[in-house]
């Protein structure tokens, strides 16, 4: 369902020209993954050695930042910048509302 949803809220956002141009960002787009950013950074710092420059590599581990999101101000942004409205943004709050993971192991 998830896949479904990210489908078509990136086509609608495609057609409506709603995303920013940034040829960095990798995240749901088609035929980009963790992988070619990887690829990216690696060839920008390798591009930076061969040209004796000096570089900086900062990793930041935002597993949890999803949690940091103020979901009122995401829905406000969903409605006022994106036009996504009604049972739409109704399904978005309800995925969103208290939503947690865990992990079971049997023993």
């Amino acid at each position: 369902m998830e896949k479904a949803v990210i489908d078509q809220l990136m086509e609608y956002c495609t057609t409506n020209h709603l995303l920013p141009i940034n040829d960095n960002q990798s995240s749901s787009k088609k035929h980009h993954s963790t992988e070619t950013a990887l690829v990216k950074v690696h060839n920008d710092i390798r591009a930076s050695m061969d040209n004796q420059e000096i570089t900086f590599f900062i990793l930041l581990d935002l597993s949890a930042a999803f949690d940091t999101i103020n979901q009122i101000l995401m829905m406000n942004i969903l409605g006022n910048d994106f036009g996504i409205v009604g049972v739409v943004k109704r399904w978005f709050k309800s995925f969103l509302d208290e939503r947690q993971q865990r992990v079971i192991i049997k023993q």
